[in-house]
């Protein structure tokens, strides 16, 4: 179910690396006449804001009725190789989310490697999945959490255009945001990591559903 702010008049349905964090903090801001304020620097502080509006991780539901005829129904999508890289580098080589308590077991159970290349990921796109309910929910389609209707939405954003749909909520509530307020990035030294193209038809083809539905607004 989406995230209905009342205030503005919106329902913003999240996806998973996919400007969640900005959107989220946006939202809280207009309800609460602030900006939010993580208690501290540490990333885990700065992801409170998904316990304040969490991520609904069951399947996509549609408005009907009143609250479909008022409310600005909008989403935000992601390029499917660029969302998995993503996930790949924050909650696996950064965050390590596979190995962590009981995680670590079952990790070695099923013979993961602690510190997998991407190819490596994706290989055992599942079993990483299953180690950790927070990677499982994020190797989700979009159609899991967005639908199968593209049509559906007032409008579908990517992720250049955040500041549009910042745009549109300090509009639509009458809250001046900060349209470059900070996102979630990915906290990961190092050099660019460039895709190979055998990777990135591999995804191509696993996430075939989400081109075909979504691929007009990557």
């Amino acid at each position: 179910m989406p995230i209905i702010e009342r205030e503005a008049k919106v329902a913003y349905y999240p996806m998973h690396k996919c400007g969640n964090t900005t959107i989220k903090q946006a939202i809280y801001e207009i309800e609460h006449g602030e900006p939010w304020m993580p208690d501290s620097t540490s990333k885990s502080d700065d992801m409170a804001i998904h316990r304040v509006y969490p991520t609904n991780w069951s399947p996509f539901e549609r408005l009907e009725g009143p609250d479909r005829a008022e409310l600005f129904c909008f989403a935000i999508v992601r390029d499917p190789v660029s969302r998995l890289l993503s996930l790949y580098l924050d909650k696996v080589v950064d965050m390590k989310m596979h190995m962590r308590g009981r995680n670590r077991g079952l990790a070695e159970e099923l013979g993961l490697v602690a510190d997998p290349t991407f190819p490596e990921f994706l290989d055992r796109l599942d079993d990483y999945g299953e180690c950790h309910p927070t990677i499982g929910s994020h190797i989700e389609p979009l159609s899991t959490f967005l639908g199968t209707d593209a049509s559906y939405y007032d409008r579908v954003y990517n992720m250049r255009e955040i500041p549009e749909a910042l745009a549109m909520l300090s509009e639509r509530s009458g809250v001046e945001l900060d349209v470059g307020q900070r996102t979630n990035k990915t906290r990961v030294d190092g050099p660019r990591y460039e895709v190979s193209a055998e990777d990135r038809a591999w995804l191509e083809k696993a996430f075939a559903e989400d081109y075909e539905i979504f691929g007009d607004y990557f």
